[in-house]
């Protein structure tokens, strides 16, 4: 289960003094097998976001720019959020793992630990309201016990710390499998988003007023 590290941070300029040195101690970890795979990519957006959305490992494009989500399953997310109503710029989107495993394989138990303390402080720095995880992979960092994706997607649940969190499919796995189970992934994923507007709506208004009770 996430360890929650809290920081006491009341502006913008703690907040990016935090990640920075959390950056530069990525730039220099070596924890893991595939630490030299490319760019090491860390999350981007507002640091004030009060939805952060977080997927598995950066893929070729990332690691070849340094940003996440921008290659074929990144413009895909793109599409949802604006249809979702959603500003990229206002949400903050990282990776549980911050190189890219070769072949793009899932990563190991030990290399997830390896990268354990920078999304830590992602997340404890950003403070969001919701977590919208995609895949198995993120979907396990932040409920450990879960097994299947299938279980869980859809599905309003609570971090060991209390934050909000709905899993749901990671955008590449729309992209895989035939026409029929592509159409039937984009149509689940796409009920997951309606919820996910659903949640965040209670939790935030869209004029940027946190509701209380």
């Amino acid at each position: 289960m996430r360890q929650l590290t809290v920081y006491d941070i009341g502006n913008g300029e703690l907040k990016v003094n935090a990640l920075n040195s959390a950056k530069e101690r990525c730039a220099r970890c070596k924890r893991c097998t595939f630490w030299n795979n490319g760019k090491y990519v860390w999350g981007c957006g507002s640091l004030d976001a009060d939805l952060m959305i977080i997927g598995e490992a950066p893929g070729f494009h990332e690691s070849k720019t340094g940003v996440p989500f921008v290659g074929k399953a990144g413009k895909l997310l793109d599409k949802i959020l604006n249809a979702a109503g959603f500003d990229r710029r206002d949400i903050y989107i990282t990776n549980v793992v911050k190189h890219r495993p070769p072949h793009n394989r899932t990563p190991t138990a030990t290399e997830l630990k390896a990268c354990r303390e920078f999304i830590d402080t992602e997340i404890d720095v950003v403070k969001p309201k919701l977590i919208v995880v995609t895949g198995l992979t993120s979907a396990k960092y932040m409920l450990p016990n879960v097994k299947r994706i299938s279980e869980v997607r859809g599905k309003v649940m609570k971090s060991g710390d209390g934050t909000v969190v709905i899993p749901t499919l990671h955008p590449a796995a729309l992209l895989r499998g035939t026409e029929e189970e592509i159409r039937y992934k984009k149509r689940i994923t796409w009920k997951d988003w309606k919820l996910i507007t659903a949640v965040f709506d209670t939790l935030k208004d869209r004029r940027g007023v946190i509701k209380n009770g």
